[in-house]
């Protein structure tokens, strides 16, 4: 479809016109081999800054390359290390001794063992790229360090001696890097330095050291005898150094050395003669036009470049003796991006980095420069009408004639516009500015096809132009607007291809046309009006595409055979919209189309073959294609060129913006091959010309490059291990807790950065290679503990891989609990616990054996307790019989005798009555003994009145406090008066807790108290009986309700104490009763020993006490 004027202005015009106001077309340069006329200018492209990580290249002092193929960027910022898409900027930081001294880095250079010297405004730097860290060089009191902070120029010589330039003379680092000489301006000193200011510092051939200064002209440096010859500027003399400020050095290979001073020249010292030759400052077109010199370079192919502060980059052309000027031009995106060109570098690839001021990278790809353009400039008049290109042809006169969308133009054979042809009357000018095609007659006559004007007929000759298509109608009339195609054919007959009309033939004899049209229902007419190419084959065949359908024509019947016509032939293979034709070596016919690639037509059987994006086609939309003398096609699609093996019809390689290419949009069938092989080719952005055998698709990949290791994001790649058994490996050693790794990586080709991919495999984990996405970082978490080898190689976009392995290997140390010594302990623990489980199995079954005896014997003494309880049941009941009487005959004699004041008499009964109680209440605690530990005991449990039940009990034993003369007080207040219990037991409990108080007091009192006690949603009475006798000791305190257990030794052979199953009958009686019994006691101060009882008896369920 047409470009029309609106679509124009939103086309991205090319960057403009070659340096200044050249008459000739923007161009891009030919390889800069050495004796080159610079004929045509350099493209460059700029990195304002880097693509991913976003630092700018703002102010550059230098650049370097390193070993790895870094490119290395001194910056009044920091310096900058660039791989093409990622940087890195190292500045200085107070808190980090092993950054760099200061983030202005002015100077560059790497020793033998590439360690990366770095001249700043405060220090100098040496950089080691195995650790990521930087060593500082000051100036201080101690003899061994430089003269100066401020480093202006480094260098290291042949014999890996590094020469620092301070702004307070000259520093020599030793081989060894141990000692430091300093040599500074003594005028005493006859062959000494001429000046302390060093800005630059070159070693020649022979090994000598030359030092320009700033102020004090140029020295060379003897390092056998450390001497110096001094070269100064001598107004007088003619054949001394231009200035004595020098600013550059340089030594190239035909061993002339060239001076560069601020704001005088160049001179070039013949160091046999010491003569200077002089290249002054010089306005004249080919002449130095800047005295100011940043740098002095050579490149690879013996070019001097010469960079200066306002006239951009100078290359010395040896054949002429002059300078070829590479400068900024405002309209051209692809020219230097500033005249004050401050530093150079080559790279490996021999591509050209050039740092210009205020800012940018300006990058020229030799690979690049086969790809030659030309395109309209912006506010240029003797540029291209046009940068859309939509047809190109030369003539037999070698003009070549370029129809654009906005008009013709007409080059000569040194590639200058010299005349353009635009809209017009006739016979000045064209139906329409937009020339779709062009075809010259024999007879010089240069056919314009147009958009929406006809056709047009130029005479270069006398410079008419004739229109057709634009009067009426009539038969013989050329029909259409619209001319796609026009095609001259072995018979010298003109044809073309319309929009509207289909095919049109010229009849000269009668200046008429003949149309050929499709006619509905004749399976023989062409298949569509809307013709787009007409190609004739080797066997003379004439074929027209057309948006739906290619066809033959037959000249005899004047008619077509139809091809591809539904959008797909007879084996399926889709065809999508043809666009253009060629034919290749092999005689089969190409075919263009817009969706479905190429296809391949075997003219024999009509069979057809595609080629399509999945067969690696940059697009399936393809605009043009061209065969060109090797026999490869060339194939102009929507996303780049594609050069195409016919046989077996195969991708042989793509080229893409990322190759040199100023756009990979290219028009509709805008082909030409000249007679040389130079293919020319149409696009959005102008003409692209180039010649197949000068465009080499074969590079060699990038080795890839390990860039840095990360543990939770953070830079570990200094940690590493040094490991010379393993080809100088890296080891880098982790804890069990990184469970979060990354690898990243980069592979260094400024050529191609974009094609590289990445493949990369974590040997004893990863089981198959792994794909890089856009980040060329591989994450790894929560490996195992052990020992893993990373490895990552770089791949084109094809997939071939370089032939270097990158790899470092990686150690995941085990948690403490899986190290080999924990492993160890496992093993011992485990061997412990086996003969510890023999120990219990043997302790075990002594056990069992033992508790057989014992359960033996138990049975044995369960067996004589019994027959004891049954012995003492019977024995006590005996006893009690007689007993019994005793008591009452002895009450009764003991009142009969009181009756008759029988004093003694009635004493003595008393004496045999009290014992006689006394031995039965002995008796009847055995017996309840008994009865407890036979499990016997009943509690008959009722209502009982604790008042009535404590005042009695108190009123009983009164006389037996009154004989010590001891006060038992009752309980002043009872807060509970009844509660549920045997009221025999309670006696019992109450009476043997207050008998021994009386017992076990001398003098003082016994207080009885009532209080209500909840345990446990359960509500208790205590009955707490507190006395001022003996107490108890702590020791004897555990013992206290074991039976027959008596403490006061002192008391056991008094009259009336007792045998110690008291308090243990109590514990049992209290138990039984659901309670249980508590006492404080301290020793010689007293005792208060509680029974507490529930209120409710709930004999089932006793709780135990507190301890």
């Amino acid at each position: 479809m047409r470009i029309n004027k609106l679509r124009l202005c939103l086309i991205l015009l090319a960057a403009a016109l070659w340096l200044g106001t050249s008459a000739q077309a923007r161009a891009t340069e030919t390889p800069l081999d050495k004796g080159s006329t610079f004929s045509e200018p350099m493209s460059f492209k700029r990195y304002m800054r880097s693509p991913v990580s976003d630092h700018r290249f703002n102010n550059v002092y230098c650049l370097a390359q390193d070993a790895r193929g870094f490119i290395w960027v001194g910056s009044a910022s920091g310096l900058i290390r660039f791989d093409g898409r990622e940087s890195k900027l190292y500045t200085a930081k107070e808190n980090q001794p092993d950054s760099i001294s200061s983030s202005h880095a002015t100077n560059i250079a790497f020793d033998k063992k590439n360690i990366m010297w770095v001249a700043t405004e405060f220090g100098l730097n040496s950089y080691d790229p195995e650790t990521d860290k930087f060593t500082h060089w000051m100036s201080s009191e101690r003899k061994n360090s430089l003269s100066a902070n401020f480093v202006k120029s480094v260098y290291v010589s042949k014999d890996n001696r590094v020469y620092v330039g301070t702004v307070a003379g000259l520093n020599i680092i030793s081989p060894d890097r141990k000692t430091i000489r300093q040599f500074k301006y003594d005028p005493a000193v006859a062959h000494g330095l001429s000046h302390n200011n060093i800005r630059s510092l070159e070693e020649d051939h022979q090994g000598r050291i030359w030092i320009g200064t700033e102020g004090g002209g140029l020295n060379s440096f003897d390092p056998e005898s450390e001497t110096f010859q001094q070269y100064k500027h001598d107004s007088s003399k003619a054949n001394t150094v231009l200035d004595n400020h020098i600013i550059t050095i340089l030594e190239d290979k035909q061993k002339r050395l060239w001076i560069g001073t601020l704001g005088r020249g160049i001179s070039l010292l013949d160091k046999d003669r010491k003569t200077f030759t002089q290249i002054p400052v010089s306005e004249k077109a080919g002449g130095l036009n800047d005295g100011i010199i940043y740098q002095i370079k050579e490149d690879s192919k013996g070019n001097i470049w010469v960079l200066t502060d306002r006239s951009g980059a100078l290359i010395y052309d040896e054949l002429k003796g002059t300078f070829h000027a590479l400068t900024h031009n405002p309209y051209d995106k692809l020219s230097l991006a500033s005249n004050t060109v401050k530093a150079f570098v080559e790279d490996k690839n021999n591509n050209i980095f050039l740092a210009t001021f205020p800012s940018s990278l300006n990058f020229y790809n030799r690979q690049a420069a086969a790809f030659k353009y030309l395109y309209h400039i912006d506010n240029n008049e003797l540029s291209l009408s046009s940068s859309a290109i939509l047809d190109v042809i030369r003539d037999s006169t070698g003009k070549l004639w370029i129809g654009t969308e906005e008009g013709l133009n007409v080059l000569n054979t040194d590639r200058e516009v010299i005349k353009k042809i635009t809209k017009g009357d006739a016979p000045y000018g064209l139906s329409a500015d937009a020339a779709l095609s062009l075809q010259e007659d024999v007879d010089g006559t240069i056919w314009i096809g147009t958009w929406s004007g006809g056709l047009n007929s130029y005479n270069p000759k006398t410079g008419d132009i004739k229109h057709y298509g634009i009067g009426p109608k009539k038969p013989g009339n050329f029909a259409s607007g619209f001319v796609w195609k026009l095609y001259l054919d072995s018979e010298k007959t003109l044809w073309a291809a319309t929009e509207t009309h289909g095919l049109a033939r010229y009849e000269r004899s009668t200046d008429s046309f003949t149309t050929f049209t499709q006619q509905p229902g004749n399976d023989r007419s062409l298949s569509y009006n809307y013709a787009l190419d007409i190609l004739e084959d080797s066997k003379n065949r004439l074929w027209v595409a057309t948006q739906y359908g290619l066809n033959l024509f037959h000249p005899k019947t004047q008619d077509f055979t139809r091809f591809l016509v539904d959008g797909k032939n007879a084996r399926g293979v889709n065809t999508g919209r043809l666009h253009a034709l060629a034919e290749d070596k092999n005689g089969s016919l190409w075919i263009a189309t817009k969706g479905a690639g190429v296809l391949r037509m075997n003219t024999e059987n009509a069979s057809f073959t595609s080629l399509n994006s999945n067969d690696g086609l940059p697009s399936d939309s393809v605009a043009s294609i061209i065969a060109d003398d090797d026999g490869f096609l060339w194939a102009a699609t929507g996303a780049g060129l594609a050069k195409i093996d016919p046989l077996p019809a195969k991708i042989v390689h793509n080229y893409s913006e990322h190759n040199g290419l100023m756009s990979h949009e290219f028009m509709r069938n805008a082909t030409f091959k000249d007679m040389d092989g130079t293919l020319h080719i149409g696009g959005i952005r102008g003409l692209l010309s180039f010649n197949p055998n000068h465009i080499s698709s074969e590079y060699s990949l990038p080795d890839a490059i390990i860039t840095g290791v990360f543990v939770f994001n953070k830079n570990v790649t200094a940690n590493r291990h040094f490991m010379p058994d393993k080809n100088d490996w890296n080891e880098y050693i982790f804890k069990h807790e990184d469970s979060m790794i990354s690898i990243e990586f980069t592979a260094i080709n400024f050529q191609q950065r974009r094609s590289n991919t990445f493949s990369y495999k974590l040997e004893n984990f990863d089981k198959d290679w792994i794909k890089s996405s856009d980040t060329p970082k591989a994450t790894y978490t929560n490996l195992d503990p052990g020992n893993y080898t990373f490895m990552v190689t770089a791949s084109d976009e094809k997939g071939n891989r370089a032939s270097t392995i990158a790899q470092i290997a990686l150690t995941i140390k085990p948690p403490l609990w899986k190290t080999w010594w924990a492993y160890t302990c496992y093993a011992l623990f485990l061997l412990l616990v086996v003969l510890l489980a023999l120990r219990f199995y043997t302790l075990k079954l002594s056990t069992y054996k033992l508790n057989e005896l014992v359960e033996i014997r138990t049975r044995e003494l369960q067996l004589a307790n019994s027959a004891k309880t049954d012995f003492l049941a019977n024995m006590s009941h005996e006893l009690r019989t007689p007993l019994n009487a005793i008591i009452g005959f002895s009450r009764r004699l003991k009142t009969k005798c009181s009756e008759n004041e029988n004093t003694q008499y009635a004493m003595a009964l008393d004496a045999i009555y009290r014992n006689g109680i006394h031995l039965l209440s002995i008796i009847n605690d055995i017996l309840d003994i008994a009865k407890i530990e036979a499990g016997k005991l009943e509690v008959n449990a009722i209502e009982c009145n604790l008042v009535v039940a404590i005042e009695q009990l108190v009123n009983d034993l009164k006389p037996k406090a009154r004989d010590k003369s001891l006060l038992v007080n009752s309980p002043h207040h009872y807060s509970i008066k009844t509660i549920s219990a045997d009221p025999i037991r309670l006696k019992q409990i109450l009476q043997n807790l207050l008998s021994n108080a009386i017992k076990y007091t001398k003098e003082g009192q016994i207080d009885i108290h009532i209080n209500r006690k909840t345990k446990n949603s359960i509500e208790y009475c205590k009955i707490s009986i507190e006395d001022t006798g003996i107490g108890i000791k702590k020791e004897d305190q555990a013992r206290l309700f074991k039976r027959f257990e008596q403490f006061d030794k002192s008391t056991k052979k008094q009259k009336g104490f007792g045998t110690g199953l008291g308090l243990s009958l109590v514990q049992s009686l209290c138990e039984a009763h659901g309670g249980w019994i508590e006492f404080e006691s301290e020793y010689g101060k007293g005792s208060n020993f509680s029974a507490v009882l529930p209120i409710k008896t709930t004999i089932d369920s006793p709780v135990k006490p507190d301890s």
